[in-house]
């Protein structure tokens, strides 16, 4: 299993999350799509950098497949999200589980 950065580590010792315990929304300001692909039709898979720097991140979208040609066309994006854990073929990563995008202003 692959190393999960600390911040994530440190999430996890909050849980378990309920109603009483809502999970953390974060909210990051001026992303771009590196890649950008849309999932069943209705959901958004992402790869997610901030300007300057060569530091990516997955993101999924649920549900959030109509911001598709707004995030390929390369405006930049604020997003709020969670952070969560996605295991894949063995291998365990961090990933943004997206609430919501909108244009930078």
């Amino acid at each position: 299993m692959q190393s999960l950065p600390r911040l994530k580590r440190v999430l996890d010792q909050l849980e378990p999350h309920g109603p009483g315990n809502m999970k953390p929304v974060f909210m990051t300001k001026n992303v771009f799509a590196v890649s950008t692909r849309v999932l069943k039709e209705k959901h958004l898979k992402l790869t997610l950098m901030q300007p300057d720097t060569n530091f990516t991140l997955e993101a999924i979208g649920f549900n959030l497949a109509d911001k598709v040609d707004f995030l390929a066309s390369g405006i930049p994006a604020d997003i709020i999200y969670t952070l969560e854990s996605n295991t894949w073929n063995g291998k365990t990563t961090l990933q943004l589980n997206m609430k919501d995008i909108r244009e930078t202003v």
